[in-house]
């Protein structure tokens, strides 16, 4: 009793001081004002799929992808292209049988229109990673967003702590729904 105690304590504590040490710069990405350092749109090299990352997030080398860290909130978001593949065929397989057998559980299905005009499925999914240091489990959401033509999947998503929702859902949500592309077909 007394062991399982003390590892709650120290557990709590440990997030706890994660929390506070990403505050200050979460804070910076939802309070943000217009300014020269605001990302602007990013295109997907050899494709016309873009979207505009959130303020504070940086750039990673991917080959096929664009992708967008926050080390200190411990985010992501990433875009890519899928060839030859309707988003409607990808979003179908995008259901609780399929995704629990990766270890992912789907809370919300939603069918809305981008920013652009483009119709388009979001997913918001829950799944748990172990703690390299310690392996207790971490929360963890994806937002994932579908979009493309009968030709194409426009695939864009982002990751965060569930511990960060209420600072980081709104603003990646914004940052998915700006993804555009060319209509080729």
């Amino acid at each position: 009793m007394m062991c399982s105690m003390r590892k709650f304590t120290i557990l709590a504590l440990f997030f706890g001081l994660i929390f506070l040490c990403i505050t200050p710069s979460i804070a910076q990405i939802e309070d943000s004002q217009p300014s020269a350092d605001k990302p602007i749109r990013v295109f997907l090299s050899d494709s016309s799929a873009s979207f505009i990352p959130p303020v504070y997030f940086q750039k990673i080398d991917q080959e096929e992808a664009l992708a967008y860290i926050h080390p200190g909130a411990f985010s992501s978001i990433q875009l890519k292209v899928v060839n030859e593949i309707p988003y409607t065929r990808i979003s179908e397989a995008v259901n609780e049988e399929t995704m629990s057998a990766q270890g992912v559980k789907v809370l919300v299905r939603e069918d809305l229109t981008t920013l652009s005009g483009h119709q388009a499925v979001m997913f918001l999914l829950s799944y748990t990673v172990e703690n390299p240091e310690n392996g207790t489990p971490i929360n963890f959401e994806r937002l994932m967003l579908l979009t493309g033509t009968y030709n194409m999947t426009v695939w864009i998503d982002a990751n965060y702590p569930v511990e960060a929702r209420s600072l980081l859902y709104n603003v990646l949500r914004e940052s998915l729904l700006s993804v555009e592309f060319l209509d080729k077909f």
